[in-house]
């Protein structure tokens, strides 16, 4: 008999940047409040660094010699049975605090199949959940950090409502995530960049409660995104595939239609 499930777990794929994994979890657990939640790692090409670091946390981690990119992730489904819900990240970002009880209040309507923080990027990339904050340099940088989350606490990259979309950082339940194969689809390597995954498992999601909860977007809490910081230390051959065709055969659409069919980018009011 499994004992009674804990609220919320934190998974990372962390890509062989320790720098950036320590400034990701250090802001983790600085974010905690109301809810208590735990984290876990995939180390990708794991780093001694890294490993050291986590240990010095007590941070459960698994390590892969090899970067399997963010299908790694599911490397940590034996931990995501005792969840009720899970948090889908990579190391590229700073989180704030509040945003776990912001992700759960959503989640715990029912009205939704996923909840995704919204993205504060330094650059304009035409993406409906990132608003554009050119102050900022990078996550790596204290003052920018410093400066993301005062301008967060101030109210300044509040949306006025929610919005339909799946991007990461995503929650979902832990009984969604068995229920439609794993992020990574039962290990599916068909999508081994992870390009067009994200889009793979809102469709499973999305199918799995017949169209009747869509995906959206926090309004309230966001992350400061390296935007493809994770990416790029995909080698170039991986990297290029952006798997349209293989969500297509999955699914019998393009993706473009499939985000057309959920109002992607629509809010909700």
């Amino acid at each position: 008999m499994l004992p009674e499930k804990k609220k919320l777990l934190i998974v990372l794929c962390s890509w062989n940047y320790p720098k950036m994994l320590e400034a990701c979890v250090d802001s983790l657990l600085r974010a905690k409040d109301s809810i208590d939640y735990d984290i876990a790692v995939v180390l990708n090409e794991g780093d001694k660094e890294s490993m050291d670091f986590l240990r010095e946390k007590n941070i459960y981690f698994f390590y892969s010699p090899k970067n399997h990119g963010v299908l790694a992730i599911d490397f940590l489904m034996p931990l995501i049975l005792f969840y009720e819900y899970v948090i889908n990240s990579n190391d590229d970002m700073i989180f704030c605090k509040g945003f776990a009880e912001d992700v759960i209040a959503l989640m715990e309507t029912d009205n939704y199949c996923s909840v995704s923080l919204s993205l504060v990027e330094i650059f304009e990339s035409g993406n409906h959940c990132v608003i554009k904050d050119g102050t900022l340099k990078s996550v790596l940088d204290k003052d920018s950090v410093n400066s993301f989350l005062e301008n967060h606490k101030n109210g300044k990259y509040f949306f006025d409502h929610l919005k339909i979309s799946y991007y990461h950082p995503i929650c979902v339940r832990s009984s969604d995530w068995f229920g439609v194969g794993g992020y990574a689809n039962n290990w599916d390597e068909n999508f081994a960049s992870g390009y067009s995954m994200d889009d793979y498992f809102a469709y499973k999601l999305f199918m799995k409660h017949e169209g009747k909860k869509p995906p959206v977007l926090c309004n309230k809490s966001f992350v400061f995104h390296e935007s493809s910081a994770s990416m790029n230390r995909l080698s170039g051959e991986i990297r290029n595939n952006n798997n349209l065709d293989k969500f297509k055969d999955a699914t019998g659409m393009d993706i473009m239609y499939f985000r057309s069919q959920i109002g992607c980018g629509r809010e909700i009011k």
